[in-house]
C-alpha cells in the first residue's frame, strides 16, 4: 500500500529528525487485508531541509513500527502494534525493505486503519524521503512527544500487506496456492 509515486523531488525533500522521533503514515486497508508483514522505506542520500548531518552512503539504524489509529479525528497514531529493528549500512537513494519476524494483526483494529513509521535512533540518518506531488494523502503524521499532522506531502514509506490470518500457513494450504497464482 502506498500514497508515494516513487520519486522524492530534491534534497530538501525528506524527514531527517532527532533520536526518539518519528514519521508515519497511515492507511486505511481494504478488507481482505488481515496482517502487515512488512515495509518498504526511501531512504535518501541527504538529510533534507533539518541540516544535521553530512551526506552519506549509507543509512544509520532504524526502528519500523506499526501502530493503531485512533478512532476519533484527528486520526493518529495510538499505541504500538509491531516493530523491527534495521540495522546500519542500509544504502541510500534507494528502497530499504523491512520484514517483521511474525506478521502484524490488523484485523482487530478500528475500521482496518493503521499508521506505519520510522522511529530515529541516530539524530539525522536515516533521511527518509518526502513526496510533495499530488494527491497527497494527508495521512502523515510526525511524533516524539505529541503526534502532530503534516500537510506538505507524504513520507515514502509503504506497507507491505497480507491476506493471510494465520502466519504459520504451510505450503500446501489455500493461502499459498492463491499467492502463485496472483
Amino acid at each position: 500500500m502506498l500514497w508515494d509515486d516513487g520519486e522524492y523531488e530534491d534534497y530538501q525533500n525528506s524527514f531527517a529528525l532527532s533520536i526518539g522521533e518519528f514519521v508515519a503514515i497511515g492507511f486505511d486497508a481494504p478488507s481482505w487485508v488481515h496482517t502487515v508483514v512488512g515495509a518498504d522505506v526511501y531512504v535518501t542520500p541527504h538529510p533534507g531541509g533539518r541540516l544535521r548531518a553530512a551526506a552519506s552512503d549509507t543509512a544509520s539504524a532504524f526502528v519500523v513500527h506499526v501502530w493503531r489509529c485512533s478512532r476519533n479525528p484527528p486520526l493518529m497514531p495510538l499505541n504500538v502494534k509491531g516493530s523491527v529493528a534495521v540495522p546500519s549500512g542500509q544504502p541510500v537513494d534507494s528502497w530499504v525493505s523491512v520484514r517483521f519476524a511474525e506478521p502484524v494483526g490488523i484485523v482487530d483494529i478500528y475500521e482496518f486503519r493503521f499508521f506505519i513509521g520510522v522511529e530515529w535512533l541516530s539524530n539525522g540518518s536515516p533521511a527518509v524521503g518526502l513526496d510533495e506531488d499530488a494527491p497527497s494523502s494527508g495521512w502523515t503524521r510526525l511524533g516524539g512527544g505529541e503526534w502532530t499532522e503534516f500537510g506538505q506531502g507524504d513520507a515514502m514509506i509503504r506497507a507491505v500487506v497480507s491476506d493471510d490470518l494465520d502466519p504459520a500457513v504451510e505450503a500446501s494450504t489455500w493461502a499459498a496456492i492463491k499467492s502463485l497464482y496472483r
